[in-house]
């Protein structure tokens, strides 16, 4: 009997991740096709101009955000007990939010449900060969879709639920599931892709990658004459916001590439991208409102 109980348990078990793994492979084969378009909120353009298709409107200007300790960093990750990753999804998230209150928004103040979301650039194993190294060079890479929960309130909440979405991130089949739809669009006709690619991105109000260097000081170029890098930028321009963070030799280095007509107060933006970081690192701030109180 006991045998008899532990095989059908060892049974349903089987079945349970069985279906798990695949609905986790649907769930990442159609993220991209069932996603909708954001809502009108103080950091992208009217939704009139965003659908179908968000047009590039040839202005953008690069905000290099605050410097971050990768110490205050680490806190705020021991702090929450969560990834890295989930701390720098988190802050992007508050800072969103508390820039959204900042220009006087009332669906977030008045605890609406809207809807925020991030592409994410994910980079994927790359082939390596020491007769051909520059292969190694190339870019082999997913893009996926990320809510940013900027209606919630208070930062142990937007932890919570941005570890809860990048967890997806971390499941094999979702992943499959997502790199097969990306193989299966890239046979489509031209026109097509083009249509369904800009229909897409304009969904979304920033694209956001987050990527590690090395954590120790490089010199450039190495040998005799080099000097040390003393920092990293980097800069992206798409259509939609672009959030790029790279940490490097101890600090998180990040940038915020906008349209000037849309983010117009990026001196605040630099003001709350810090304090987000530091706020998450204390346990004693934990904000119903996502506002910094002195």
């Amino acid at each position: 009997r006991r045998d008899s109980s532990a095989h059908r348990g060892f049974f349903a078990n089987c079945c349970c991740g069985f279906f798990r793994g695949v609905r986790n492979f649907m769930r990442g084969f159609f993220v991209m096709l069932a996603t909708s378009y954001d809502s009108d909120l103080p950091v992208n353009a009217p939704l009139t101009q965003r659908r179908p298709r968000l047009k590039f409107s040839g202005k953008r200007r690069l905000t290099r955000l605050p410097t971050v300790p990768l110490s205050t960093v680490k806190r705020a990750r021991e702090n929450h007990e969560v990834t890295l990753n989930d701390i720098v999804m988190a802050a992007v998230t508050g800072a969103i939010r508390r820039y959204c209150v900042h220009k006087g928004d009332t669906q977030l103040t008045e605890g609406r449900p809207v809807e925020c979301k991030s592409m994410l650039m994910l980079a994927l194993p790359r082939e390596c060969d020491i007769s051909n190294p520059t292969i190694a060079l190339q870019n082999k890479m997913l893009f996926s879709s990320v809510r940013l929960p900027v209606q919630e309130g208070t930062r142990a909440g937007r932890v919570k639920k941005m570890a809860e979405a990048c967890s997806d991130l971390k499941s094999m089949a979702y992943m499959m599931g997502l790199k097969f739809f990306t193989n299966l669009a890239s046979m489509s006709p031209r026109a097509f892709l083009n249509k369904a690619t800009g229909e897409s991105w304009s969904k979304h109000s920033f694209l956001i990658t987050n990527v590690p260097s090395t954590t120790g000081p490089m010199t450039w170029p190495k040998g005799e004459g080099g000097e040390q890098l003393q920092g990293i930028t980097m800069v992206i321009a798409n259509v939609m916001n672009q959030v790029s963070v790279i940490s490097y030799n101890g600090e998180l280095y990040s940038s915020l590439v906008s349209d000037p007509d849309v983010i117009d107060e990026e001196a605040e933006f630099c003001k709350i991208w810090l304090s987000e970081f530091e706020a998450l690192a204390d346990p004693m701030k934990n904000d119903t409102d996502g506002v910094v109180r002195p």
